[in-house]
């Protein structure tokens, strides 16, 4: 039995590798958005463009933290690269045990006819890609860099990640409580902000959370910003709303400022504040917790 060739050694040590990256980013010890401000690829730092493996390694750490759809995502290969990658591990794994050679007998993928193939579902995707980019970026004029953070890590408590995406700013931390906190600014033409919070401890029936979007104005008002609370405004326009979206939810009185729907595993419900719109979304992840999102943006009212 030969020893591991240097290629076997480098692929174990990757898959470990990206193994204790997601668990470091889930413990929020090393948190992944903070090594975005690195210029890690340098065909994307020189030209602007992404390079066909540019968000690999997020959707990889996306993969390892079972956030499937988050990881197919962020890049439609990685899964499947992750099956093959880890499918080969498990092979020479079995292959050591039997004093076999750690490769024996599983076939070369990379090679002659596989491997024109292969790169041109590589290319296929990465064109595929970048087409999405472009057409998501017709029209949005918001500069990410315009945005001011919303988080202190001094009134949160705990560290606070952030990066800048094409036409956004996005903030993640945990709570003292450890609820997860996701606050995103910006996207195109029209500025909206989005407030996600995660593992809020509820066993409550959805259908009978009368008081969910007086959860979302207790969630917003935290002090959690430099000015005091997360946002007062919103949260004043969630307290103002609530009646009314009880009325709508639970007693069907016709209500001119509140639409939505309530089921056993989600209650979703808009209204008008202001010149906006404001939104509140509860979904049960588990028994014991649920996932609100708040935002207000401006698009066109339903009738």
């Amino acid at each position: 039995m030969r020893a591991l060739t240097p290629f076997e050694r480098l692929a174990a040590a990757a898959w470990a590798g990206l193994a204790a990256l997601a668990a470091l980013d889930a413990s929020r010890l090393l948190p992944l958005s903070r090594l975005d401000v690195l210029p890690l690829c340098a065909f994307r730092f020189l030209t602007g463009i992404p390079c066909p493996g540019c968000g690999m390694t997020h959707a990889l750490v996306a993969a390892f933290q079972g956030r499937f759809a988050d990881s197919a995502r962020l890049h439609p290969l990685a899964l499947p690269l992750l099956a093959v990658w880890t499918a080969w591990l498990a092979w020479g794994a079995l292959n050591r045990a039997r004093g076999r050679d750690f490769s024996a007998g599983w076939p070369d993928l990379l090679a002659g006819k596989r491997a024109w193939a292969a790169l041109a579902v590589v290319l296929l995707v990465w064109a595929t890609k970048l087409h999405a980019g472009q057409a998501e970026s017709l029209g949005c004029s918001i500069n990410p860099r315009t945005l001011k953070p919303l988080l202190v890590e001094k009134k949160v408590g705990a560290p606070v990640t952030r990066r800048r995406e094409p036409h956004a700013i996005v903030e993640e931390t945990v709570l003292k409580d450890g609820i997860r906190l996701l606050v995103r600014q910006g996207d195109c033409e029209r500025y909206g902000k989005r407030y996600e919070f995660g593992d809020i401890p509820d066993n409550t029936s959805l259908g009978q959370r009368r008081y969910y979007a007086s959860v979302a104005a207790a969630l917003l008002n935290r002090p959690l910003t430099g000015d005091g609370a997360l946002d007062g405004p919103l949260a004043q326009d969630f307290a103002d709303a609530a009646p009314s979206l009880r009325d709508w939810l639970f007693e069907k009185t016709d209500h001119p400022r509140a639409w939505g729907e309530c089921t056993l595993s989600r209650c979703f419900t808009s209204f008008q504040c202001e010149d906006a719109v404001c939104t509140v979304e509860v979904r049960r992840d588990d028994p014991d917790h649920v996932r609100l999102v708040a935002s207000f943006d401006f698009p066109d009212m339903p009738q």
